[in-house]
C-alpha cells in the first residue's frame, strides 16, 4: 500500500490541474447556437422563458417532447379501419383527436414546420377553445392555413427608395430587427433593440376582419398578431430570439418578452419541446450528464479514476483476515442445564420452590409491597393495583401458600402453577 502513496498523489495533482483547466476554457467559451430549449441555459435557450412562463400565465406547465399529432391523438377510439389521412379527409377529426380545454400550446423556434397531420391536429386543438402560441422566423404550410403572408426584410427586400447604398441600409436599421406592442397597457417607451437577430421579419397579408394587431418592428410593421380560429385563436410572433436567456436578461427587450407572453390567457400550458434546431431523439440514459461540462467531466474522471484502482489495486494488498466466531452465550447453556438436571431427578418441590421466589420478587418490583404475610388485606390490594380479578388473586396466592409447605408437589401441581402464574402476568395492567 505504501508504494501506491506517489502514484494516488501525481493522480491528484493531474486531476486538479485538468479540472482548473477545464472551468477555464469553460469560462472562456460562450455556446451561440439557437436551440431555443426550455432545458437550456446558453444565450440563445429559453430556460428563463420556460421558467417565468408558470408565474404569467398563474398554471402548470407540461413539457411536451413529441409531435402536434401524437400529442393530439386518441387512442381510444376505434379506427373503423381507415388510416388517419382517410379519416381526416373525411372530417372525422372529432374521433381522430381527443378533446382538451383551457390549455395553451407554446412554440417558440427560428422556424415551424410542422407536418400536414400536425396543422391538422393544432387547428382541432384551437377550435376546441385553447391557444397556440408560435413564435418563428416562418410557419411552414401552418401560414396558408390561416391565410397569412410575411415578408423577409434581408437585403433583397430593401426598398430601394429609402436606402439606396450599403450606408443607406446601415442607417435605415434594416439590419437590427426592433419590436414593441401596440396595446398602451403593454407598449414600452422605446422600441426593444435585437442586435443578435437573424433578421427582420413581419406580415403584410392576413384576413382584417379576423386578425388583430398585437405589436410591430421598428418601421411599424405587424410582427406579432392574433388570428381567431374556431372557439380558440393563434398568436404568431415573428421574432424568436425575444424570447431566448439573453434577451430575457435585458431590461428593455426582458420587459418585452414578459409583455408579449401576457398575452396568454391564465390556461394550463404545453411548452413544446420537439419542434426545436437539431432536434435530437436520445435513448441514452446519460444524455443529460454528458450535456453539462461539469457533469461530464466528473464521469470521465470517475472512468479514468476506476481504470486506475482496478490496474494498480489488481493484487491483494494485505492476507486474508480470519474469521472469528462470536463466543456462546455460556449463561443460558448453564440454566438450560440446570432445568434439566432438576426435571430429570423428578425434583419438583425444589423448582416450586424457585419458581414462587422468583414470582414474589417479581411482585415486590412491580407493585411496591411487601411478600411477608400473604393475608386478605394483601390480596385485595394485590388485585386493586393489577386488575386482575380478587377470586383469581386469591385463588393464585391460595396454592403459592400451600405448595411452599408440601415437600411432595408432583409434576401437575408444577404445571398449574406454572399455568396460573402465567395467566396473572397476561392480565396483570403492571
Amino acid at each position: 500500500m505504501r508504494r501506491a502513496w506517489p502514484y494516488l498523489i501525481l493522480l491528484g495533482i493531474a486531476f486538479t490541474v485538468l479540472y482548473k483547466y477545464s472551468e477555464k476554457q469553460a469560462a472562456q467559451h460562450i455556446d451561440w447556437s439557437t436551440d431555443y430549449s426550455g432545458r437550456s441555459k446558453i444565450p440563445f435557450g429559453c430556460y428563463i422563458t420556460r421558467t417565468i412562463a408558470p408565474k404569467i400565465t398563474r398554471n402548470e406547465v407540461t413539457t411536451v417532447s413529441q409531435t402536434i399529432y401524437r400529442q393530439m391523438r386518441n387512442n381510444q377510439n376505434a379506427s373503423f379501419g381507415m388510416d388517419d389521412s382517410a379519416m381526416i379527409a373525411m372530417g372525422m377529426t372529432e374521433s381522430l383527436f381527443r378533446n382538451v380545454d383551457n390549455t395553451a400550446y407554446v412554440f417558440i423556434n427560428s422556424e415551424f414546420k410542422p407536418s400536414a397531420l400536425d396543422v391538422v391536429a393544432l387547428c382541432h386543438f384551437v377550435e376546441q377553445g385553447n391557444v397556440a402560441f408560435i413564435s418563428a422566423h416562418k410557419f411552414g404550410m401552418l401560414s396558408d392555413t390561416l391565410g397569412v403572408k410575411d415578408h423577409d426584410f434581408t437585403y433583397d427586400n430593401i426598398d430601394m427608395d429609402s436606402a439606396l447604398t450599403l450606408e443607406g441600409v446601415v442607417a435605415g436599421d434594416y439590419y437590427t430587427p426592433q419590436a414593441n406592442l401596440v396595446h398602451p397597457k403593454f407598449r414600452l417607451d422605446s422600441f426593444a433593440i435585437y442586435d443578435k437577430a437573424q433578421r427582420g421579419r413581419s406580415f403584410y397579408d392576413f384576413d382584417t376582419t379576423k386578425t388583430l394587431v398585437l405589436g410591430v418592428d421598428g418601421h411599424m410593421r405587424p410582427n406579432y398578431i392574433k388570428v381567431q380560429f374556431g372557439n380558440g385563436y393563434f398568436l404568431l410572433h415573428k421574432l424568436p430570439e425575444a424570447f431566448t436567456n439573453y434577451y430575457l436578461s435585458e431590461e428593455r427587450s426582458g420587459k418585452y418578452a414578459v409583455n408579449a407572453l401576457r398575452y396568454l390567457p391564465p390556461m394550463a400550458l404545453w411548452f413544446d419541446e420537439f419542434y426545436k434546431d437539431g432536434y435530437v431523439i436520445h435513448n441514452d440514459s446519460r444524455r443529460y450528464m454528458l450535456s453539462e461540462p461539469a457533469l461530464k467531466l466528473a464521469y470521465f474522471i470517475a472512468i479514468i479514476f476506476g481504470g486506475l484502482v482496478l490496474l494498480f489495486g489488481g493484487k491483494r494488498m494485505q492476507r486474508l483476515v480470519p474469521v472469528i466466531k462470536p463466543l456462546n452465550n455460556a449463561t443460558l447453556d448453564f440454566v438450560e442445564q440446570i432445568g434439566a438436571l432438576y426435571y430429570r431427578q423428578n425434583n419438583h418441590h425444589l423448582i416450586i420452590q424457585k419458581k414462587i421466589t422468583y414470582f414474589l420478587e417479581s411482585v415486590r418490583c412491580r407493585f411496591y409491597v411487601q411478600t411477608n404475610v400473604i393475608d386478605n388485606t394483601f390480596v385485595e390490594r394485590i388485585s386493586n393495583l393489577s386488575g386482575v380479578p380478587k377470586s383469581e388473586v386469591d385463588k393464585l396466592f391460595r396454592a403459592i401458600n400451600y405448595l411452599k409447605e408440601n415437600a411432595r408437589a408432583s409434576e401437575t401441581d408444577l404445571k398449574n402453577l406454572e399455568r396460573a402464574i402465567w395467566e396473572f402476568n397476561q392480565k396483570s395492567k403492571r
